[in-house]
């Protein structure tokens, strides 16, 4: 049976988000090394002033692990310090690698682009802070089209999933196993739900919230919000995508959560996380979780610390006093791996 891990990288781009999770399967011939990257994810990238790093840490994973185009692409939230820099990195190779088989991070037929509807009028069509990036809309399955404006002209770019629809998302293959976006999924039914899981396969990466929306809540269908609300800090931080890695059944019997991230969500959604989490006779360990909104106090619930979690991940820079304080457990606090 193949063997798979993932390696997370989180980059260091000061004040923001940007991380890249690469799934492996590791070769036949030594399980040392790596035969291909069978998933590769980039959730976030910072302000316009992080551009150049973001570039430069994704070409020395280009350079260490092979050329990969991503099969997903995250923005978690409409927040200048999440998605700036990734849309202005798009934006400049796909426009100055005119063919699109030359673009670097996109493939035409096998990339996903992900994103919140809250706030998404910032960035696309014509009232959009650039013009540069329109979305067609979403068909009955929440499938869009993601389209960049180059010399006047309207291009394909990729596959767009938009809002709710992006619930139940597996972002390393881009498939969405159960065929339907009407899914409540609690946490003791996921080993059932992913057909890789079942079968003993790779982990999934599930997008388990949207839209201030979780996988085991009534999703509803994206929807406008009013210009005075997208400006609200609370309701741009909650429309963040929520992710989770979920590997096979381990021999404990229990489902194994190697990470969880979640953009901005603040703490109340998190508590929602935790909850999911701990439905059922059956508790979950999370192994890493990434501190939500940069370890602000207004995120990541001390109870996190009883998920028997090894670390916390925050990328924060050295604005605004993140983070504010480190999670409590039971009794050892896990370390804090500074991104920043």
């Amino acid at each position: 049976m193949p063997e798979y891990e993932v390696k997370s990288f989180f980059l260091s781009v000061g004040l923001g988000d940007a991380a890249v999770h690469l799934l492996f399967e590791k070769s036949t011939a030594s399980l040392n090394k790596y035969s291909k990257v069978l998933g590769a994810v980039l959730i976030d990238g910072g302000l316009i002033s992080a551009l150049g790093r973001l570039k430069v840490a994704i070409g020395d994973l280009h350079h260490v692990y092979g050329t990969f185009k991503f099969t997903s692409i995250v923005v978690t939230h409409w927040d200048s310090d999440h998605y700036r820099a990734l849309m202005r990195m798009l934006y400049d190779d796909m426009t100055t690698n005119v063919e699109p088989d030359k673009w670097k991070y996109v493939d035409r037929k096998t990339t996903t682009f992900y994103c919140p509807a809250t706030a998404s009028s910032k960035v696309f069509g014509a009232a959009g802070e650039w013009g540069r990036f329109v979305r067609t809309a979403p068909d009955g399955n929440g499938e869009a089209t993601l389209c960049f404006l180059a010399g006047g002209v309207r291009r394909e770019a990729c596959r767009l999933i938009y809002g709710t629809y992006c619930l139940g998302y597996d972002l390393f293959t881009g498939e969405h196993s159960s065929k339907s976006v009407k899914l409540h999924l609690p946490i003791d039914s996921l080993l059932t739900y992913s057909k890789e899981l079942k079968a003993g396969g790779p982990p999934v990466f599930l997008c388990i919230g949207a839209d201030s929306r979780l996988i085991n809540q009534q999703p509803i269908a994206p929807q406008a919000q009013q210009a005075k609300k997208e400006q609200a800090a609370k309701l741009m931080n909650d429309s963040s995508i929520l992710a989770v890695i979920a590997w096979p059944l381990m021999v404990s019997g229990k489902p194994r959560l190697s990470l969880y991230t979640g953009g901005d969500a603040e703490e109340d959604r998190e508590v929602e996380v935790l909850k999911w989490v701990g439905n059922g006779a059956v508790q979950s360990t999370i192994d890493v979780i990434k501190l939500g909104h940069h370890g602000s106090h207004n995120a990541t619930p001390e109870l996190m610390g009883h998920c028997r979690t090894q670390y916390f991940v925050v990328s924060a820079g050295e604005d605004h006093g993140h983070p504010s304080k480190q999670p409590e457990g039971d009794a050892d606090v896990p370390s804090i791996r500074s991104a920043g």
